[in-house]
């Protein structure tokens, strides 16, 4: 991966790091240097950009089995969280970025 020796100090950490570099990785990854300009606004606003892209793509998801008629809403709802593969998960992934989205907004 890089140049350094890193080595966990306990047996555990070891055995881990053998199977799975992960604590070789997270040692590469934070000698990497940072910008001096990058603050708490660059990482809200990456929070928010993913917060979005996640609505969109999984609100069209949805809006392929939503019908947009008073008699036939809440129908179309019951029909993506039972009928439809895994239309529980798509509108669980929707509507907690939405959530999160607004808690940031309310941060900023």
């Amino acid at each position: 991966m890089s140049d350094s020796n890193y080595t966990p100090k306990s047996n555990l950490g070891k055995w881990f790091n053998d199977r799975l570099p992960l604590l070789t990785l997270a040692n590469h990854l934070t000698e990497y240097p940072t910008p001096k300009n990058l603050n708490y606004w660059w990482t809200f606003g990456g929070i928010l950009t993913f917060c979005l892209i996640t609505q969109i793509v999984t609100g069209l998801v949805l809006a392929m089995h939503y019908i947009a008629d008073t008699k036939l809403a809440f129908a179309s709802v019951e029909h993506i969280m039972r009928d439809v593969n895994y239309g529980w998960l798509s509108w669980i992934i929707w509507i907690f970025p939405q959530l999160d989205f607004l808690r940031v907004m309310m941060i900023l």
